[in-house]
């Protein structure tokens, strides 16, 4: 044996032990797809090409070493062409219905070419002539032909992951192309440098066992197959939930277009991203900071425990929003961690129409129950007091109850309308102060109520509004419960600029103002819009309140939010 001839059984024995621990690692690691067992076929036949070639190179005599070519060439001739159809599986240009068409038309070049090596009298159509124990080969039409078919279609596999890794970043379209460069410029040396091939050494089996080393690399690294099947990964793109993939580094190895939509104006979601980076974007956003760190813990790295909670962040677009997140380890059968599956629910809507639902239900059976109640006992208490109050004594606690009974129901009335809120904005303002002050004229208060407004429309799309009706509401409740008030005037004032509200009641007045919750909240709705209130209590009782808000119905300008076009 020639010490070119142990140089080359080295060589070729070393790469087919790492075709081997290659091909193995990644069917132990990678998921059972079309993509895999394409690339597995390809691995195969390269492991095949250089088991045979070794075999070749130890021929006997001139006919086993013809009988070997024959052998060595059959993968050969289809390595290029095994590729290509992992290319289409993984660009997604094989379907079940294309597949057979595919491949067929595919592998129909090469098996035309192939063909002469199981006959005699046509062989020398891939191989004229071949020196026994030499290194100086004469090749058939076909064998070339062969061969230019394996470099295209190498060409066509390397544009079509190309096009797909571009979607991911220029660095893995790099990592690809540097692959393909090393069987192609060995290939060129090999033709160009005689004495290469004076010396018996073919540089394309290296090139190729190098070629699958890197692209085994990068599937196990950059995850070049998708973990996802196509049908799966379109009905993972529908979900309206965010969803996140995370391998058992905490990388994303995929997320959903609803991840991108509910984190949009926070972070940019990108592949492989360390999941970390999205926590730490949402920390301006989030109150709740410990909450945030402990999510963030359970999605780390090795982390094995699962996790559910609730998470709300703010200054969105539509308002603060609230997520129920679950973080669910995913093991192998033999209990290794394989990765998590972290969801985001966007649970605002759910919540909202759960808590209006349950303030419908609080308020109607307030309504119906407890209102009925005072309405009798306020009945009942009028007649009596009416017809049988003979005694000043019986008289004043008769009086004294009926009006506990009357401001009951004006707390009750404001209550139910708070549980149950008017939509101020479609009826408009003065629809909704006539609708109030109606339900509590039926109970015997006089709400005397004027306005010089023509047009509410503008006013009553703006937070105006609801400011307006919550000051009359407030203030015809404390005149009632605390000023035993029997007559309340309210008018709106629209006038230079600003909107000015009165309200007066006959009531028993005060000869201190001491500011309790309600007067405070008073406060703080008007000041929070920019206006002013003023109360007031006369010698002769009788309360008084005045709220000035600056604000033009004609133009329809909303009066600015603290911080929001207004300079201390």
């Amino acid at each position: 044996m020639t010490l070119t001839l142990k140089i080359n059984l080295i060589i070729y024995a070393s790469l087919l032990i790492l075709c081997v621990v290659t091909a193995t690692v990644i069917y132990i690691r990678a998921k059972k797809t079309p993509e895999f067992y394409s690339l597995t076929a390809f691995y195969l036949c390269l492991m095949f090409w250089t088991a045979l070639y070794m075999n070749e190179l130890m021929s006997t005599s001139e006919a086993r070493m013809y009988f070997n070519v024959r052998l060595t060439l059959i993968p050969t001739m289809f390595v290029g062409a095994l590729f290509l159809i992992f290319a289409l599986y993984y660009a997604g240009k094989i379907t079940l219905t294309n597949r057979t068409k595919i491949i067929l038309l595919i592998l129909l070049p090469e098996l035309l070419c192939v063909w002469p090596l199981f006959t005699q009298r046509y062989f020398h159509l891939v191989l004229v002539s071949k020196v026994f124990g030499g290194y100086h080969d004469v090749w058939g039409p076909l064998m070339i032909v062969s061969e230019v078919f394996t470099f295209l279609y190498i060409i066509a596999a390397v544009v079509l992951i190309g096009k797909k890794l571009r979607s991911r970043g220029k660095k893995y379209v790099w990592l690809l192309a540097f692959a393909v460069s090393i069987p192609l410029v060995l290939q060129v040396l090999q033709v160009l440098v005689k004495p290469l091939t004076e010396l018996g050494v073919y540089l394309t089996l290296p090139g190729f066992a190098f070629f699958c080393v890197l692209i085994t690399v990068y599937v196990l690294k950059y995850r070049l197959i998708e973990v996802v099947p196509a049908a799966s990964h379109k009905l993972f793109s529908m979900i309206n939930k965010a969803v996140f993939i995370l391998d058992a580094g905490g990388e994303v190895i995929e997320s959903n277009e609803a991840a991108a939509l509910y984190f949009q104006n926070m972070i940019e979601i990108k592949p492989y991203m360390d999941f970390e980076k999205v926590f730490d974007a949402l920390v301006p956003y989030c109150d709740d900071k410990n909450k945030l760190e402990q999510m963030k813990s359970r999605a780390a790295a090795g982390e094995t425990g699962a996790y559910e909670g609730m998470l709300v962040l703010q200054a969105t677009a539509t308002g603060n929003r609230q997520y129920a997140v679950d973080i669910s380890p995913i093991f192998s059968g033999s209990g290794k961690l394989l990765g998590k599956l972290v969801v985001f629910n966007d649970m605002t809507e759910f919540t909202m129409r759960t808590l209006a639902g349950e303030r419908s239900r609080v308020s109607d059976d307030l309504h119906d129950s407890l209102g009925n109640s005072i309405n009798v006992i306020s009945s009942n208490l009028e007649y009596v007091l009416n017809n049988f109050a003979d005694t000043p004594e019986v008289r004043e606690c008769l009086q004294i109850s009926y009006d506990r009974a009357i401001g009951a129901f004006v707390q009750l009335r404001r209550i139910v309308d708070e549980l149950t809120p008017v939509d101020i904005e479609q009826r408009g303002l003065l629809w909704a102060l006539d609708t109030l002050f109606y339900k509590l004229r039926v109970k015997g208060l006089n709400i005397d109520f004027s306005h010089n407004i023509g047009d509410d429309s503008r006013i009553s799309k703006s937070k105006l509004a609801k400011t307006v009706y919550r000051i009359c509401q407030e203030a015809i409740n404390n005149a009632v419960v605390h000023g035993r008030a029997k007559n309340i005037a309210v008018t709106l004032h629209e006038g230079d600029g600003s909107l000015k509200v009165f309200i007066s009641d006959d009531g028993v007045g005060c000869e201190h103002i001491t500011p309790s919750n309600g007067l405070n909240a008073m406060r703080n709705r008007v000041e929070s819009l920019g206006g002013k209130l003023s109360l007031g209590s006369p010698d002769g009782g009788g309360f008084n309140i005045k709220a000035t808000f600056p604000f033009d119905i004609a133009a329809g300008e909303t009066p600015a939010e603290p911080g929001e076009g207004r300079t201390p």
